[in-house]
């Protein structure tokens, strides 16, 4: 399963629970130095659920928007097995592999609390924004995202909201 870099990041904080107390914009090498002190998960079999609890696309029809929200509100489920090697790398691996411009900002943790902002600049001359708030331990993780796309030819600022929720459910096979 490919996940798209807002996924990708969501996981990625996830399995790092990251954070730094300012609230000035920070380098991608800055926030991978915070997520290095940070707590990590546990090795072995995670599931995780994603779910868009909000989407809102001014402009489009109500009943195009009503069917979006339909499709996209249903809970997309996997499971993965995160290695002893990977739960060791973190976040910082998965940060470097992120392509696009992006700055990251106000990400904190607090004991199991994490909060975190990025916007994200495309070649095509859109625009992402998020923040995320949750908690994460080290074996679950619990975030809320917000999400604002913009891209050239829309009308209007998309914005979704969604969850992820993952746990650990086992150990992996063999």
């Amino acid at each position: 399963m490919r996940l798209t870099p807002l996924f990708t990041l969501a996981a990625a904080l996830s399995l790092s629970a990251c954070g730094s107390k300012s609230d000035s914009p920070q380098s991608k090498e800055e926030v991978a130095s915070e997520m290095k002190k940070a707590a990590k998960l546990k090795p072995g079999k995670y599931e995780m659920t994603m779910t868009v609890n909000k989407v809102d696309v001014p402009g489009m029809p109500p009943e195009a928007q009503a069917q979006m929200k339909q499709m996209m509100g249903q809970p997309q489920k996997m499971e993965y097995c995160l290695t002893p090697e990977k739960s060791q790398k973190g976040l910082q691996d998965m940060l470097s592999q992120m392509n696009g411009d992006c700055t990251y900002s106000n990400f904190d943790v607090s004991g199991a609390k994490i909060t975190g902002a990025m916007a994200c600049s495309a070649p095509t001359g859109g625009t992402m924004k998020s923040s995320m708030t949750g908690t994460a331990t080290d074996e679950t993780t619990d975030l809320r995202m917000q999400v604002e796309v913009t891209q050239p030819g829309m009308p209007a600022t998309m914005k979704m909201e969604s969850t992820m929720a993952m746990k650990r459910v086992g150990e992996c096979a063999a």
